[in-house]
């Protein structure tokens, strides 16, 4: 039981320390995106700027051309929002995981509780375990199940 709620614990821990590289990883692309979007509005100013005073040549154009493309391209990527969608996974899996392990230390709980009880007979308590193996089995492939659908319904 102690192993059991160590190895909860250390998933909590596990998931928490994601969740937490997740935040750091969202908000340094955020920042990123937002320089970004000001380093595109600085060239197109310095473009407009250099076209009024010296005219329009290869200068300004490449400027312009640059500013524009930095723009296009941060928003056809679309990075804060497939790092929030990422995010989002994780933190399914890791509920998903989560869930299994609860439920499977109460089984183990419970098996545990049948093989210490010595009124019940042995047939009876192989039979508790069997019980529970079986039901672990199925949570795991619950689980499983599970994660397979989230991948799988996840729009590409």
């Amino acid at each position: 039981m102690a192993r059991s709620r160590s190895r909860a614990r250390g998933l909590v821990f596990a998931f928490e320390e994601q969740l937490q590289n997740a935040r750091s990883a969202f908000t340094l692309l955020l920042w990123l995106g937002r320089t970004l979007f000001i380093v595109c509005l600085g060239l197109f100013g310095l473009a407009v700027v250099n076209a009024v005073v010296s005219g329009v040549d290869l200068l300004t154009v490449g400027l312009s051309v640059t500013s524009i493309a930095g723009a296009l391209i941060s928003v056809a990527v679309g990075v804060p929002r497939t790092i929030k969608e990422h995010l989002s996974d994780v933190v399914q899996i890791q509920s998903i995981v989560t869930g299994c392990d609860r439920q499977i230390s109460l089984l183990e709980s419970d098996a545990l509780a049948a093989l210490n009880d010595c009124g019940t007979p042995m047939a009876d308590t192989h039979a508790l375990v069997m019980e529970a193996t079986e039901h672990i089995s199925a949570v795991v492939t619950s689980s499983v199940d599970l994660i397979e659908r989230a991948a799988r319904d996840r729009p590409s």
